[in-house]
């Protein structure tokens, strides 16, 4: 079967089977819509201070956190529960060398990261 193929639900069903050695018939997953995946990345909600109180500094730190952001559009979120586990994954494209990407799902911790 090409991984091409498979849908996120898939994918996040098979990576739960071979994380948690977890026969299929006792995985559930489910998507959730609720959540969007870069909110489960570990991102901050503000810049620290001290770049805060630069303009040109808060310039750049505001342009990075927009190019991170971008790359998690188009990506789901996924609860697979199973085998007395539970874990969040964003499926879709993933990058995985400069200006190459491949169908995939990665763990997300949850609940997001907290804001400071």
């Amino acid at each position: 079967m090409l991984v091409a193929c498979n849908s996120d639900e898939t994918m996040a069903r098979e990576s739960f089977a071979r994380q948690f050695t977890c026969p299929n018939e006792r995985i559930t997953v489910t998507p959730r819509k609720d959540l969007v995946a870069v909110d489960l990345t570990f991102r901050p909600e503000a810049p620290p201070k001290d770049i805060a109180a630069d303009p040109g500094r808060l310039a750049i730190w505001q342009k990075e956190e927009a190019r991170r952001a971008a790359e998690y559009e188009g990506k789901s979120v996924i609860q697979a529960r199973g085998c007395e586990r539970e874990v969040f994954y964003i499926c879709g494209q993933l990058r995985v060398s400069v200006g190459a990407a491949r169908p995939g799902c990665m763990n997300a911790p949850y609940p997001p990261a907290p804001r400071p």
